[in-house]
C-alpha cells in the first residue's frame, strides 16, 4: 500500500526552506550584480573594467557574509592544514606548468619586470583570499544548509564555475586572459574548465573542513594564483596564441582537472584513514 503522499514524502520545514532561499539569494547576488555592473559600465579595457571587476570580486564575499549570518561558520584562526594545502597546490601548479610549457601552450616572455612581480603576487593574494571569504567561508555554510553537504558542496562549485564564466562573457579579453588563456571559450573549454573548478572546490572544501577553518582553502587558492599569476604578470611567462588549450596550466586545462581530481580522492583516502 503506498502512503500518502504528505507521508511518503514531507513537507520541507520551514528551516530548510529558509536554507534554500538564502542559497537562491546568494545565487542571484553573485552573478546578478557583477553582470549588471559590467553591462552598464560596458568596458573596453582594463582600465575601464576597474569598478566592475571590484563589484565581481567583492559581491561573494559580501553576499556570503550576510546570508550566512546565524549559521555555523569555520574559524579564521590558522591551522598546521597550511602547509599541505600549500604544498599539494604548488604541486599541482608546477605539474601543470611543466606541461603546458612542454605543449607550447605557455612560452617565454618579455622578460622578467621585478616591480611587476611584486605588483602580480600582491593582487594574487587579495583577491584569491577575498575570494574565499565568499565561497570558503560563508558560501559553503549556506549551499551546505540548502542542500546537505556533498550536494551543497557540488553545487557551489556550479555557481562558482559561473561566476567566472560572467566575467568572462563581459569582461575584456585583456583582464581574463590569466582564467582562460588565448583562444575563443569553445564549448569543450567551457566543459573542462566547468569540471575543473567543481573539482577544486571540492578540494578547496576538504582542507576546509580538516581543519575547521578559513585559512587552508585560502592559502591553497592564493598559492596557484601567486605562482601562475606572478609568473605572467611579471612578463616571465606569456601565453602562446596557437598553444593547444587542452594544456591551459589551470582549471580550463585536461592536467589541471586530472591532478585536482587525484588530490581530492588522496585527501578523501588520507583523512578517511586518519
Amino acid at each position: 500500500m503506498t502512503p500518502p503522499p504528505d507521508v511518503a514524502a514531507p513537507a520541507p520545514t520551514v528551516a530548510r526552506r529558509g536554507a534554500v532561499a538564502r542559497f537562491v539569494a546568494f545565487v542571484a547576488a553573485v552573478l546578478g550584480l557583477p553582470a549588471a555592473a559590467f553591462l552598464v559600465v560596458a568596458p573596453t579595457d582594463a582600465e575601464t573594467a576597474g569598478p566592475p571587476m571590484l563589484v565581481f570580486l567583492a559581491t561573494p564575499a559580501l553576499a556570503a557574509f550576510l546570508l550566512s549570518r546565524g549559521l555555523p561558520r569555520p574559524r579564521t584562526t590558522p591551522k598546521p592544514a597550511l602547509l599541505p594545502a600549500v604544498g599539494l597546490t604548488a604541486a599541482l601548479v608546477t605539474v601543470t606548468g611543466a606541461i603546458a610549457w612542454a605543449a607550447g601552450t605557455v612560452g617565454p616572455g618579455p622578460g622578467f619586470d621585478p616591480s611587476a612581480a611584486i605588483g602580480a603576487v600582491a593582487v594574487a593574494l587579495i583577491t584569491s583570499t577575498v575570494e574565499e571569504l565568499g565561497w570558503a567561508a560563508g558560501g559553503t555554510t549556506v549551499s551546505r544548509a540548502a542542500l546537505g553537504p556533498r550536494v551543497g558542496v557540488l553545487a557551489l562549485g556550479l555557481v562558482w564555475a559561473a561566476w567566472h564564466l560572467v566575467v568572462a562573457a563581459l569582461a575584456p579579453p585583456v583582464t581574463v586572459g590569466g582564467m582562460f588563456g588565448m583562444g575563443d571559450l569553445t564549448p569543450a573549454r567551457v566543459t573542462c574548465f566547468v569540471l575543473g573548478v567543481v573539482v577544486y572546490r571540492i578540494v578547496l572544501t576538504a582542507l576546509r573542513d580538516r581543519a575547521d577553518a578559513l585559512w587552508p582553502a585560502a592559502a591553497a587558492h592564493a598559492t596557484g594564483n601567486v605562482v601562475l599569476g606572478g609568473a605572467l604578470g611579471s612578463g616571465a611567462l606569456a601565453f602562446t596564441p596557437d598553444g593547444p588549450w587542452w594544456a591551459f596550466p589551470g582549471p580550463t586545462g585536461l592536467p589541471f582537472l586530472v591532478g585536482a581530481a587525484a588530490i581530492a580522492v588522496l585527501l578523501r583516502r588520507r583523512w578517511a584513514t586518519s
